[in-house]
């Protein structure tokens, strides 16, 4: 089940899943633990109106950083885990990521975005941040932030489904209970919406298969599901999309 995620309106608050999903049919209920943002913080003021961002790692390196413009910087951001959303004073954001412990074969990436006021966004960060070189051309970090905003837009319906492979190199098998199926490939992502009240998905990531179980809550009755490896093999990170207010 996808669950409703506290959030802090002063703050952005690290919180790791609720529920740790095993591979196919084993599971295990971790507890969500809260940690503050890093001490010399800054909220600042912006007439322009608050906007809500929650962060997921689905980076394929043990932890990141990740500097937010305004807020702060999380030193440690784990794998798996989430910055919470809220109403922030914030409509302009910049996100800088880098992996922690990092060497000159590993890059940064960063997303800079506008939110509309009163918006709400999912922002997942992606990839093993491997910088790939090519003669003549620009060297490149295997990384992204993927920006997805919560409102609806045609043809998107509600009881929505963004699942997102942030694995490199390996393509993910996706079948629904509902007999929707497809193949996301590395670094992408794809959407089902329409879907019935509760859902159960099966990826399939060269032969090991996991069963991600969602149900879709209000208001938005919109999900996002994240594919990562972790120790060298394949997890995910789940959550619903809220409205800034929730």
């Amino acid at each position: 089940m996808v669950h409703h995620i506290a959030r802090n309106s002063l703050k952005p608050a690290l919180i790791y899943n609720s529920r740790l999903f095993a591979l196919v049919a084993l599971g295990a209920i971790i507890a969500s633990i809260a940690v503050g943002f890093c001490e010399d913080s800054v909220v600042p003021e912006n007439p322009a109106g608050e906007s809500s961002v929650e962060m997921l790692n689905a980076t394929s390196v043990p932890s990141i950083s990740l500097a937010i413009a305004g807020l702060g910087e999380h030193p440690v951001f784990p794998q798996g885990a989430k910055i919470a959303g809220g109403a922030f004073p914030l409509t302009n954001w910049k996100l800088l990521a880098r992996p922690k412990n990092a060497t000159s074969e590993l890059g940064e990436v960063e997303s800079e975005f506008k939110a509309q006021p009163g918006s709400s966004s999912t922002a997942v960060i992606i990839g093993d941040f491997l910088v790939e070189k090519e003669e003549g051309k620009k060297p490149k970090t295997r990384a992204a932030i993927v920006v997805l905003p919560g409102e609806f837009v045609s043809p998107d319906k509600p009881n929505r489904l963004i699942l997102i492979n942030g694995i490199p190199d390996k393509a993910i098998e996706i079948n629904l209970d509902n007999g929707a199926s497809d193949v996301v490939d590395s670094l992408a992502e794809k959407r089902w919406s329409g879907l019935p009240h509760s859902v159960s998905v099966a990826a399939k990531v060269e032969g090991v298969i996991m069963k991600v179980p969602i149900e879709f809550v209000d208001p938005t009755r919109s999900a996002v599901v994240a594919f990562y490896l972790k120790d060298g093999k394949p997890a995910f990170v789940a959550s619903a999309q809220l409205t800034l207010k929730d």
